[in-house]
């Protein structure tokens, strides 16, 4: 299962301890505003007017639990997101939330099956 949290409800969930594990993307603020004027199509007055509205680019990375630097090459990146999902994959707790999912399946779905059957 793959969760996605775009940017900003990032910001308000890493706060809040409501996320178990968050990676954060970083350029130089040259990329970003570049970046984003071009994939927007959007000025630079108001590229930068969002950019500003964000929460600084310091805590976002303080508060991810893995950051990558995506201000250097298309294989340095591509190195550093393998090495994050190598990381990952070798993780336990994926197990732990599909475990917890299939006690729930089964506390709900075992008894209506029982009383299906029965009547």
């Amino acid at each position: 299962m793959t969760w996605y949290v775009d940017h900003v409800g990032a910001s308000s969930l890493i706060p809040n301890n409501l996320l178990k594990s968050c990676f954060w993307s970083y350029s130089d603020p040259e990329q970003q505003l570049e970046r984003l004027m071009k994939r927007n199509a959007m000025s630079e007055k108001l590229a930068k007017k969002r950019i500003e509205a964000q929460m600084p680019l310091e805590e976002k990375c303080a508060l991810a639990h893995f950051v990558i630097d995506n201000s250097g090459s298309i294989e340095n990146t591509r190195e550093q997101a393998l090495r994050l999902v190598n990381l990952l994959k070798s993780s336990w707790h994926h197990w732990k939330i599909r475990g917890v999912i299939l006690l729930m399946f089964l506390a709900v779905f075992v008894p209506l099956i029982y009383l299906y059957l029965k009547f």
